[in-house]
C-alpha cells in the first residue's frame, strides 16, 4: 500500500530533502507516516523488506509525487539508467 506523498531524490540531496521533508510536516500537517522518502531514514524502506516489491507497491497510487530535479539527480546513476532508453544523455 502506498504512501501518500513519495518524494524522489538524489541520495546526495539528502540535506535538502529534509528541508522539504520538514516543509510538507510541519507546514502541511502532513504525518511522516504518510510519506515515504527512500534517501531518509524512517521515511524509506523497513529493514526486512524486498527493495523493488516495497518501491513498486510506493508508486502504486500516491496523491502527490514530489520530484527533486537537481544537478545530482541528473547525474545519477538511476536517473541515467532509466533514460537510456530515450537517448538523452
Amino acid at each position: 500500500m502506498s504512501k501518500s506523498i513519495l518524494i524522489s531524490p538524489a541520495v546526495r540531496d539528502k540535506d535538502l530533502v529534509k528541508e522539504i521533508v520538514e516543509l510538507i510536516e510541519e507546514g502541511m500537517g502532513v504525518p511522516e507516516t504518510e510519506i515515504f522518502c527512500s534517501s531518509l531514514d524512517g521515511y524509506g524502506i523497513p529493514n526486512g523488506q524486498n527493495f523493488v516489491t516495497y518501491i513498486k507497491g510506493q508508486l502504486l497510487s500516491p496523491k502527490v509525487v514530489v520530484l527533486v530535479l537537481t544537478p545530482a539527480y541528473f547525474e545519477s546513476k538511476f536517473c541515467i539508467a532509466a533514460n537510456k532508453p530515450f537517448n538523452c544523455h
